[in-house]
């Protein structure tokens, strides 16, 4: 199943990074990115807010009815949500505004959050398809319960549900009500296990993304190299010196690792 991903405007996300992380760990999905709608023009609602009408504008030219199209976008959205579906559930746009506390809190990345609205959008959209048109409010709920579709009063409180990354057991059953086939919903489940485990690859990468981390191993790398241009002419002291460059670069990221592995779970 086809599902096309649309940057609106310039928002601050590995796309490709996103969509890798999707369908490598699942087998039903196929993400394609498709393009990038540069100019949004000038906000339209009050307080900068971007309308529903203004964004799917821009998105439609890239849609088509039997594909579920996903624009990304970094402006705030009407009503300042992170998700506004279209009527027939063909179209959602996810925003990453105001983003950061929630990845903050989570001690996710920006990615993270991205690949979880994704995901809570697949779902709603087959949840729409399947049960005879019922709407996404029929399957969010207000209290916080780390859940897929926790609609929390404010935006912080969802750091909760991408912490926990889960789908319980209420809304599990409203899905499978609406005729959404299990395996559907455990191809979601399959990428949120994967985001839920800790890797030397996702730790590299974060590592890479955190300013402070980057910062100081800049500095171990610069110190590094100040030492082997200081031995460069004796070859023993060439080798310790690459040795330990590559140490200190592994025991960076294998630092970040065991730190994501026992962080305490909020």
């Amino acid at each position: 199943m086809q599902i096309s991903i649309v940057k609106l405007g310039h928002p601050q996300v590995d796309i490709h990074r996103v969509i890798n992380i999707i369908n490598n760990n699942q087998n039903l999905y196929n993400l394609v990115y498709k393009t990038q709608v540069p100019n949004l023009g000038k906000s339209d609602l009050e307080g900068w807010l971007y309308s529903d009408e203004l964004l799917f504008s821009k998105l439609a030219p890239h849609m088509k009815s039997d594909v579920l199209t996903i624009g990304i976008t970094s402006v705030q959205l009407e009503d300042d949500w992170f998700i506004r579906p279209n009527d027939d559930r063909s179209g959602m746009i996810v925003t990453i505004y105001q983003a950061d506390s929630v990845i903050e809190k989570s001690k996710k990345d920006i990615e993270d959050f991205v690949i979880y609205k994704i995901i809570t959008c697949i779902l709603a959209s087959e949840f729409y398809k399947n049960s005879n048109k019922s709407p996404f409010e029929d399957l969010i709920h207000d209290d916080c319960r780390g859940c897929l579709f926790d609609f929390c009063p404010d935006k912080e409180s969802r750091a909760f549900g991408l912490s926990k990354l889960l789908i319980d057991d209420q809304c599990r059953g409203n899905l499978l009500n609406a005729n959404v086939p299990q395996e559907n919903i455990l191809a979601i489940e399959s990428v949120m296990q994967y985001m839920k485990k800790p890797s030397l690859g996702k730790s590299a990468y974060s590592v890479q993304q955190n300013p402070y981390l980057a910062g100081l191993f800049g500095i171990g790398i610069g110190i590094m190299v100040n030492t082997i241009a200081s031995y460069l002419f004796e070859a023993r002291n060439f080798l310790i010196s690459i040795i330990l460059i590559l140490l200190f670069t592994l025991g960076t990221i294998y630092g970040k690792f065991l730190y994501d592995k026992y962080q305490a779970p909020m």
